[in-house]
């Protein structure tokens, strides 16, 4: 994840503009935006998402339906 715009904290550190945040399937990422802009980043995965937490199952679908639209 490259930082654009404003910045992000997760269990593995603070990430403002220009930073790069790497993480692999055994990190549970859960960004958190910072309050002073917003946050804007390129991501790119390698791997499918999966979202946990209340609203998991809705996102989930909503990325494999994402994922069969772009096909």
């Amino acid at each position: 994840t490259l930082v654009l715009q404003g910045s992000f904290a997760d269990a593995t550190g603070n990430y403002a503009k220009g930073d790069v945040a790497t993480a692999n399937s055994h990190v549970d990422h859960q960004p958190k935006a910072g309050r002073e802009e917003v946050c804007i980043c390129l991501a790119v995965e390698d791997a499918p998402l999966r979202f946990t937490g209340l609203t998991g199952p809705f996102l989930q679908a909503a990325s494999r339906l994402r994922g069969m639209l772009g096909r």
